[in-house]
Parts: structure tokens; C-alpha cells; sequence
């Protein structure tokens, strides 16, 4: 690991027990879903859209929002700032192949993400379960002392 290069061999050590966890194995990958979890999946996961993400336009605008050239502007003049900033290689569009890689990667850790949500409303439904049935068994023992 690239981050772990410079330390200690304790912290290390430390940084990768961290690591551990989180990293995305194949077995995550290959995790197939069976009908039911993917319709969990659909009504329990919202979708969250990034519009900013890979936009060159969007980092111009940052830029020139720091530097305040957009304030008093009309709208065609903030468009042809966005069309100088690209002619002039202030911003450069992304590349098919850097938007696909990082698409890939993006894609993995959301599989990962699904495993875990998976795992974790499969136990919480069984931990409700065992609760469930040990609560209505005392609600009908207390019933049954009350008679």
C-alpha cells in the first residue's frame, strides 16, 4: 500500500488492519443476487445522482467562483467564459477511458456497498425475528397468568 510506504512497521501494521475490512475481494464481485435481494435493493436504496462528476464545466465554474468573475455576469457571458476555459485548455473534458476506469472502480465499491446492506437487514430481520417470537411468547405467558 502506497500510503503505508512511509511509516512505522506498528503503524503499518495499524493501517492495514484498517484496510482489511473495507477492500473489495473477488468474492464481493462475484456475489450473485437472487430476485428478491435486488427488489430489496431497488426500494430500499435510494439513488443519488453526482452531475458534477466528470464535468469539466463544473470545474471551471469552481474556478471562476473562486476567483469571482461570474458575479454581475449574464448567462450568455458565463457560457462563453465555459467555452474560452475549454478552448484555451484551462479545462480539459475527461477521457473516455479515464471516465470508464473510473466508472469501474465506482461500480465495484457500490457492489460492495450492496453486499454489506444485504448482510445487514439479513441480520437485523433475524435478530426482529428472535426478539419477535420471544416477546409475543411473554405478551401470551402474561395473558395467561391474567386469566
Amino acid at each position: 500500500m502506497k500510503i503505508a510506504d512511509g511509516l512505522e512497521e506498528d503503524e503499518k501494521k495499524r493501517v492495514r488492519e484498517l484496510f482489511e475490512p473495507i477492500k473489495i475481494t473477488p468474492d464481493d464481485l462475484n456475489r450473485e443476487y437472487s430476485p428478491t435481494d435486488v427488489k430489496q435493493l431497488c426500494l430500499r436504496t435510494k439513488v443519488r445522482v453526482d452531475m458534477t462528476l466528470f464535468n469539466c464545466l463544473w470545474e471551471a465554474r469552481k474556478r471562476f467562483d473562486n476567483k469571482g468573475r461570474l458575479a454581475n455576469k449574464s448567462e450568455r457571458a458565463v457560457n462563453g467564459m465555459y467555452m474560452k476555459a475549454v478552448r484555451r485548455k484551462m479545462v480539459r473534458p475527461y477521457s473516455a477511458e479515464r471516465i470508464a476506469e473510473c466508472n469501474h472502480i465506482r461500480q465495484c465499491e457500490l457492489k460492495k456497498e450492496n453486499n454489506a446492506r444485504l448482510d445487514r437487514w439479513r441480520r437485523n430481520a433475524i435478530a426482529s425475528s428472535v426478539v419477535g417470537d420471544g416477546t409475543d411468547s411473554q405478551r401470551n405467558h402474561t395473558a395467561q397468568q391474567q386469566q
